[in-house]
């Protein structure tokens, strides 16, 4: 993988505090940068995306839809804590789960299969 597609995405979710005032727990981190690098290094589960050439565009729909999945997610993540009222403290903090139960919003975004769902 082109380490500037790493940093990239670590950019953005850097970024996603600064413009959201949400953050994004250190395992959610994780649980999104280990999506992206399996894309690269997997093959099970990427029927007809494991050539280079696809790879790369799948990988360059993920990183140009990631900003747009946080800002969903922090939409549907403020509806959340309205119905759950949660503390100050846990209002603004998207963790690894949450991350994991919305994965069908990034994998509509990028309109493929291949994310998880």
């Amino acid at each position: 993988m082109d380490p500037r597609m790493l940093f990239d995405l670590d950019r953005r979710l850097d970024q996603f505090h600064q413009k959201s005032g949400w953050e994004l727990s250190l395992p959610a981190r994780i649980v999104l940068q280990q999506a992206f690098l399996s894309l690269e290094t997997d093959h099970l589960g990427l029927p007809g995306y494991t050539q280079g050439e696809n790879r790369q565009k799948i990988l360059g729909q993920v990183l140009n839809s990631v900003d747009e999945f946080l800002m969903r997610l922090t939409h549907k993540a403020s509806d959340a804590v309205k119905r759950q009222n949660l503390t100050s403290k846990e209002e603004k903090l998207i963790g690894a789960i949450y991350v994991m139960q919305n994965m069908k919003v990034l994998a509509d975004l990028i309109q493929c299969e291949c994310w998880p769902g």
